[in-house]
């Protein structure tokens, strides 16, 4: 009956639980995305297995109106979140350390698909469902922090002569015709010029370890190789156009500055591979310094696919001391 539908403004509670769930999902395909994709070459094979049906049919329908575009290119963004769950539950060992234990997190888990779903289809919540919500986000928030300290913070092995990478570098770097100084120090760079005074670009290598990281087996190991200009901007629609075709092997493509652009990449794919992308990055880079406008790069933050990172994510800039939740439970105030 038309009198039972509720025209009235949008609930309060409804609006903040959307945000929460917002939050969660888009961190929850991060997640999945960064977790399969350091511990296994074949990283999209329990996606596809979770997938009610490959590639996801929400893929398609989008792409049908190119004159209405998102960023989005991912298949894993066009996963349902009882997909996305399912990938979770079936790799359950490497999403572990993050969530609370199994059978109290399906109980969470639970709960959040049944609010969601109500928020999702327009309808009225229970008037305990934000409160449901906001103890699910503060549960979730300690295994977010995790993953955020784990990708940003940089850790380095003892036994880091023993790195495949490191090995080829301090081996071949000087074939390639570049300069290589204190690559073991504290502060270590690669750089273009026999003149170590003034190089063009600098590179710089990390290594980022995930619980259970192997630097034999590569699991669970991050590089991340910064790329530093020193007289001139990186032009980042340049270099990021002009790397595309490793994009597929990389975890993220990372802008921090228009001075600092950073690619992370998983060991997994072993010593010899990660070696060659990281020479690559670094020759394209030389090709790719010169001055932008904040204007180009704004443009760009709307256009490009999921695994760009930009200055103001936690993947990105993350420090323990931070006191903010990742998830907040009250929208942030506009910058402007």
């Amino acid at each position: 009956m038309i009198e039972d539908l509720d025209f009235s403004p949008v609930p309060s509670e409804a609006e903040n639980i959307f945000r929460m769930c917002w939050q969660f999902e888009n961190w929850l395909r991060q997640m999945v995305y960064i977790r399969l994709k350091a511990n296994r070459i074949d990283w999209i094979e329990p996606i596809k297995k979770a997938a009610n049906q490959w590639p996801p049919r929400a893929k398609e329908s989008d792409k049908k109106q190119p004159y209405m575009p998102t960023a989005h290119e991912a298949e894993l963004s066009y996963l349902t979140f009882g997909e996305l769950w399912n990938v979770v539950e079936s790799e359950w060992k490497l999403f572990e350390p993050y969530f609370p234990q199994k059978a109290v997190c399906s109980v969470r888990i639970s709960e959040f698909k049944t609010i969601r779903n109500r928020i999702a289809h327009f309808r009225r919540p229970n008037e305990h469902d934000e409160t449901r919500v906001k103890l699910f986000m503060s549960e979730m928030e300690a295994g977010l922090r995790k993953l955020c300290h784990e990708y940003t913070v940089q850790c380095r092995p003892k036994n880091m002569n023993e790195d495949p990478v490191v090995q080829n570098l301090k081996s071949d770097w000087d074939v390639i015709g570049q300069g290589i100084e204190c690559l073991l120090a504290s502060h270590e760079w690669l750089y273009d010029s026999d003149n170590r005074m003034n190089p063009r670009i600098n590179v710089g290598l990390d290594f980022h370890f995930f619980e259970g990281a192997s630097l034999e087996t590569g699991t669970d190991v991050i590089y991340r190789v910064g790329v530093h200009g020193t007289k001139k901007d990186i032009d980042i629609p340049r270099l990021f156009k002009s790397t595309k075709s490793l994009h597929e092997s990389l975890l993220h493509f990372i802008v921090d500055s228009k001075f600092s652009i950073y690619f992370t990449i998983p060991a997994v794919l072993g010593g010899e591979k990660c070696f060659e992308l990281v020479s690559e990055i670094f020759n394209i880079a030389l090709n790719s310094r010169g001055s932008i406008s904040p204007t180009s790069v704004e443009h760009c933050r709307k256009s490009w696919p999921e695994y760009v990172l930009w200055p103001d994510h936690h993947l990105v800039n993350y420090w323990d001391e931070i006191k903010d939740p990742i998830i907040a439970k009250e929208p942030r105030e506009s910058a402007n």
